[in-house]
């Protein structure tokens, strides 16, 4: 997720729904968000999968449509200026657009990059339904996704970048998906500062901006139709960490999920350490 806010802003944009036709279809797609603790990865190759960063200092994940010329993320990623108790943190929304610039970087085979810069909000659309609120499961949960408009096509083709279309069964519980992101990195068994915690997951800050990726498994869903999964296996399963929020979960190459949030609660009644998150 963006981690960085430190203003909220006076100024949002509106939002826009009338120009993307993937948004409608993913706004009928329910079982969309997944939920996540956090935890490390392995180095991949999904061309695809894009860097977002913005000019507050926040970073997230995306995934190249099949248009070639959108990308799918978290709508946390571009509305989180809310601190709703007053902490001195942004942690939610208000349900529309931050006044920022946003830039999607894409890392190529031979150590290509190729960055498109000062993406403003009006090329950015939300779901009618999302209202800022990612952490309610009744309320914010299942509409966390957001599109973003590039200036241009995306570098496609063999010496470009993959596009992903979208899963379409509704069969992902039980089955093993693999999670990409840009987010930290961490042992599984830390948290933030290195102090050991037993199972839970942690992550070590300053380890963001790497594409990783490693495989878990769709535990339940919620009730809002929101994919869960916990970290009962930290030999062989990942987790997400802050910077994965919008990086997508692949079944058969498709995208079944899109990384929402998570927790850290321990009450063990999924089968292991992690309270299973929801979004």
């Amino acid at each position: 997720m963006f981690t960085n806010k430190q203003n909220r802003h006076s100024s949002k944009q509106s939002q826009r729904q009338d120009r993307v036709p993937h948004l409608e279809q993913l706004e009928k797609r329910e079982l969309f968000v997944v939920g996540a603790n956090f935890l490390p990865a392995v180095e991949p190759n999904f061309d695809g999968v894009v860097f977002i960063s913005n000019s507050s200092g926040g970073t997230c994940t995306g995934s190249l449509l099949t248009t070639g010329r959108h990308v799918l993320t978290a709508a946390h990623c571009v509305d989180f200026d809310v601190d709703s108790d007053a902490d001195g943190t942004m942690d939610m929304g208000d349900g529309t657009l931050d006044n920022d610039t946003y830039r999607v970087r894409f890392d190529l085979d031979g150590n290509r990059t190729v960055q498109f810069n000062g993406i403003t909000t009006a090329a950015i659309d939300l779901p009618a339904a999302w209202n800022g609120n990612w952490r309610n499961q009744q309320t914010g949960g299942g509409n966390d996704i957001a599109i973003i408009t590039l200036p241009e096509l995306a570098p496609v083709g063999s010496q470009g970048a993959d596009t992903y279309d979208i899963y379409r069964n509704t069969d992902e519980v039980s089955q093993n998906f693999t999670v990409v992101g840009y987010g930290r990195t961490g042992s599984g068994t830390t948290v933030a500062d290195g102090t050991l915690t037993g199972n839970l997951p942690g992550h070590i800050p300053g380890t963001g901006g790497t594409r990783r990726s490693g495989t878990n498994r769709f535990d339940s869903v919620a009730t809002n139709r929101v994919l869960r999964l916990d970290l009962d296996n930290a030999a062989n399963e990942v987790i997400t960490a802050p910077g994965d929020s919008g990086g997508p979960s692949f079944l058969g190459g498709n995208i079944a999920g899109v990384t929402s949030y998570g927790n850290l609660q321990v009450q063990g009644n999924y089968g292991g350490p992690g309270q299973p998150a929801t979004a």
